[in-house]
Protein backbone atom coordinates (compact mmCIF):
# COMPACT_ATOMS: atom_id res chain seq x y z
CA UNK A 1 0.00 0.00 0.00
CA UNK A 2 3.00 2.71 0.86
CA UNK A 3 4.73 1.37 -2.47
CA UNK A 4 1.55 2.31 -4.15
CA UNK A 5 1.08 6.15 -2.91
CA UNK A 6 4.97 6.41 -2.89
CA UNK A 7 4.29 5.33 -6.77
CA UNK A 8 1.58 7.70 -7.81
CA UNK A 9 2.98 10.54 -5.68
CA UNK A 10 6.79 10.63 -7.39
CA UNK A 11 4.60 9.82 -10.76
CA UNK A 12 2.85 12.59 -10.30
CA UNK A 13 5.48 14.98 -9.15
CA UNK A 14 7.31 13.80 -12.56
CA UNK A 15 4.62 14.73 -14.69
CA UNK A 16 3.63 18.11 -13.14
CA UNK A 17 7.01 19.27 -13.11
CA UNK A 18 7.50 19.04 -16.72
CA UNK A 19 3.83 20.66 -17.25
CA UNK A 20 4.86 23.21 -14.66
CA UNK A 21 7.86 24.36 -16.50
CA UNK A 22 5.77 24.13 -20.11
CA UNK A 23 3.36 26.77 -18.18
CA UNK A 24 5.68 28.98 -16.94
CA UNK A 25 6.28 29.32 -20.49
CA UNK A 26 3.24 29.79 -21.63
CA UNK A 27 2.38 32.50 -19.03
CA UNK A 28 5.39 34.54 -19.65
CA UNK A 29 4.50 34.88 -23.44
CA UNK A 30 0.38 35.37 -22.42
CA UNK A 31 0.42 36.62 -18.91
CA UNK A 32 2.83 39.34 -20.10
CA UNK A 33 2.98 39.51 -23.97
CA UNK A 34 0.17 39.02 -24.48
CA UNK A 35 0.44 36.30 -27.25
CA UNK A 36 -1.94 33.13 -26.76
CA UNK A 37 0.80 30.77 -28.49
CA UNK A 38 -1.13 27.90 -29.46
CA UNK A 39 2.51 26.92 -31.36
CA UNK A 40 3.98 26.37 -27.50
CA UNK A 41 4.18 22.72 -28.36
CA UNK A 42 6.22 22.95 -31.72
CA UNK A 43 8.71 25.21 -29.88
CA UNK A 44 9.13 21.98 -27.42
CA UNK A 45 8.97 19.71 -30.74
CA UNK A 46 12.16 21.58 -31.95
CA UNK A 47 13.77 21.26 -28.51
CA UNK A 48 13.48 17.51 -28.70
CA UNK A 49 14.73 17.39 -32.29
CA UNK A 50 17.44 19.45 -31.87
CA UNK A 51 18.67 17.16 -28.94
CA UNK A 52 17.77 14.17 -30.59
CA UNK A 53 20.52 15.37 -33.59
CA UNK A 54 22.65 16.45 -30.85
CA UNK A 55 23.01 12.98 -28.96
CA UNK A 56 22.54 10.55 -32.48
CA UNK A 57 24.92 12.25 -35.07
CA UNK A 58 27.52 14.53 -32.53
CA UNK A 59 27.32 12.50 -29.69
CA UNK A 60 26.57 15.81 -26.97
CA UNK A 61 25.13 14.62 -23.86
CA UNK A 62 21.58 15.07 -23.54
CA UNK A 63 21.73 17.30 -20.91
CA UNK A 64 24.44 19.39 -21.87
CA UNK A 65 22.65 20.09 -25.12
CA UNK A 66 20.65 21.98 -23.11
CA UNK A 67 22.91 24.87 -22.86
CA UNK A 68 22.86 24.61 -26.84
CA UNK A 69 19.54 24.23 -27.62
CA UNK A 70 17.90 26.49 -24.73
CA UNK A 71 19.22 29.88 -26.33
CA UNK A 72 18.83 29.02 -29.97
CA UNK A 73 14.83 28.80 -28.97
CA UNK A 74 15.14 31.70 -26.88
CA UNK A 75 16.26 33.34 -30.00
CA UNK A 76 13.97 32.26 -32.57
CA UNK A 77 11.34 33.24 -29.77
CA UNK A 78 12.84 36.63 -29.37
CA UNK A 79 13.18 37.34 -32.82
CA UNK A 80 9.65 36.43 -33.67
CA UNK A 81 8.28 38.57 -31.25
CA UNK A 82 10.66 41.67 -32.44
CA UNK A 83 9.70 40.80 -35.95
CA UNK A 84 5.72 39.22 -36.64
CA UNK A 85 4.06 39.91 -33.10
CA UNK A 86 5.56 43.58 -32.70
CA UNK A 87 4.15 44.46 -36.27
CA UNK A 88 0.72 42.68 -35.40
CA UNK A 89 0.92 44.68 -32.26
CA UNK A 90 1.89 48.26 -33.92
CA UNK A 91 -0.92 47.48 -36.17
CA UNK A 92 -4.13 47.03 -33.95
CA UNK A 93 -5.94 49.47 -32.34
CA UNK A 94 -6.68 47.84 -28.88
CA UNK A 95 -5.05 45.01 -26.85
CA UNK A 96 -8.20 42.63 -27.60
CA UNK A 97 -7.33 43.17 -31.97
CA UNK A 98 -3.82 41.91 -30.97
CA UNK A 99 -4.65 39.23 -28.95
CA UNK A 100 -7.06 37.86 -31.72
CA UNK A 101 -4.39 38.78 -34.24
CA UNK A 102 -1.19 37.08 -32.27
CA UNK A 103 -3.69 34.05 -31.99
CA UNK A 104 -4.58 33.68 -35.50
CA UNK A 105 -0.53 34.39 -36.29
CA UNK A 106 0.06 31.00 -33.98
CA UNK A 107 -2.06 29.08 -35.44
CA UNK A 108 -0.07 29.92 -39.08
CA UNK A 109 3.20 29.23 -36.88
CA UNK A 110 1.62 25.77 -36.32
CA UNK A 111 1.56 24.73 -39.83
CA UNK A 112 5.05 26.61 -40.83
CA UNK A 113 7.15 24.01 -37.71
CA UNK A 114 5.29 20.86 -38.43
CA UNK A 115 6.21 21.44 -42.19
CA UNK A 116 9.97 22.96 -41.82
CA UNK A 117 9.71 19.54 -39.30
CA UNK A 118 9.09 16.66 -41.90
CA UNK A 119 11.11 18.50 -44.51
CA UNK A 120 14.15 18.28 -41.78
CA UNK A 121 13.65 15.46 -40.11
CA UNK A 122 10.76 13.33 -41.70
CA UNK A 123 7.90 11.44 -40.94
CA UNK A 124 8.90 8.71 -38.66
CA UNK A 125 9.36 8.62 -35.13
CA UNK A 126 13.04 9.43 -33.55
CA UNK A 127 13.46 7.96 -30.43
CA UNK A 128 17.17 7.40 -28.54
CA UNK A 129 17.92 5.64 -25.08
CA UNK A 130 19.36 7.93 -21.85
CA UNK A 131 19.32 6.93 -18.64
CA UNK A 132 17.22 3.84 -19.17
CA UNK A 133 17.45 2.21 -15.77
CA UNK A 134 15.33 1.87 -12.41
CA UNK A 135 15.98 3.53 -9.56
CA UNK A 136 13.87 1.94 -6.69
CA UNK A 137 13.13 4.86 -4.56
CA UNK A 138 11.67 2.92 -0.87
CA UNK A 139 10.33 -0.45 -2.81
CA UNK A 140 8.72 1.77 -6.40
CA UNK A 141 10.84 1.62 -9.08
CA UNK A 142 11.11 5.19 -11.46
CA UNK A 143 12.94 5.78 -14.37
CA UNK A 144 16.13 7.65 -13.82
CA UNK A 145 15.87 9.90 -17.14
CA UNK A 146 12.29 11.12 -15.54
CA UNK A 147 13.67 11.66 -12.46
CA UNK A 148 16.28 13.64 -13.59
CA UNK A 149 14.54 15.30 -15.88
CA UNK A 150 11.97 16.60 -12.91
CA UNK A 151 15.24 17.78 -10.88
CA UNK A 152 15.72 20.27 -13.83
CA UNK A 153 12.49 21.40 -14.01
CA UNK A 154 12.81 22.30 -10.03
CA UNK A 155 16.33 23.93 -10.70
CA UNK A 156 14.73 25.84 -13.98
CA UNK A 157 11.76 26.80 -11.77
CA UNK A 158 13.64 28.09 -9.04
CA UNK A 159 16.11 29.73 -11.00
CA UNK A 160 13.51 31.80 -12.97
CA UNK A 161 11.69 32.46 -10.05
CA UNK A 162 15.01 33.89 -8.44
CA UNK A 163 15.52 35.98 -11.76
CA UNK A 164 12.15 37.89 -11.43
CA UNK A 165 12.22 38.34 -7.85
CA UNK A 166 16.20 39.54 -7.57
CA UNK A 167 17.24 40.87 -11.05
CA UNK A 168 16.19 44.36 -12.93
CA UNK A 169 15.56 42.75 -15.73
CA UNK A 170 13.19 40.43 -13.85
CA UNK A 171 11.65 43.15 -11.99
CA UNK A 172 10.77 44.93 -15.39
CA UNK A 173 8.95 41.91 -16.75
CA UNK A 174 6.95 42.05 -13.35
CA UNK A 175 6.22 45.55 -13.98
CA UNK A 176 5.24 45.08 -17.58
CA UNK A 177 2.97 42.53 -16.37
CA UNK A 178 1.59 44.82 -14.27
CA UNK A 179 0.84 47.87 -16.11
CA UNK A 180 2.92 48.37 -18.79
CA UNK A 181 2.16 51.99 -19.44
CA UNK A 182 3.52 52.89 -16.00
CA UNK A 183 6.43 51.30 -16.52
CA UNK A 184 7.13 52.65 -20.05
CA UNK A 185 6.83 55.89 -18.08
CA UNK A 186 9.34 54.40 -15.54
CA UNK A 187 12.04 54.14 -17.72
CA UNK A 188 11.21 50.29 -18.88
CA UNK A 189 12.09 49.54 -22.60
CA UNK A 190 8.32 47.32 -22.85
CA UNK A 191 9.04 46.09 -26.48
CA UNK A 192 12.54 44.58 -25.34
CA UNK A 193 11.02 43.29 -22.47
CA UNK A 194 7.77 41.45 -24.32
CA UNK A 195 10.45 39.68 -26.99
CA UNK A 196 12.53 38.64 -23.78
CA UNK A 197 9.13 37.25 -22.39
CA UNK A 198 8.30 35.36 -25.71
CA UNK A 199 11.90 34.19 -25.89
CA UNK A 200 11.89 32.76 -22.47
CA UNK A 201 8.78 30.97 -22.86
CA UNK A 202 10.19 29.82 -25.87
Amino acid sequence: MIVTILDVLIAGLLMGGIYALIAVGLSLQYGVARVLNISHGEFIMIGAFGTWMLYKMVGINPLVSLVICAPFLFLIGFFLHKTLFRSLLASSASADIFEGRSLLASFGLIFIIQNIAILTWGADIKSYSYLNYGVNLAGAVFAANRLVTLLFAVVISAAFYLFSARTRQGKAIRAADQDPRSAGLMGVNITKVLALCFGFGA
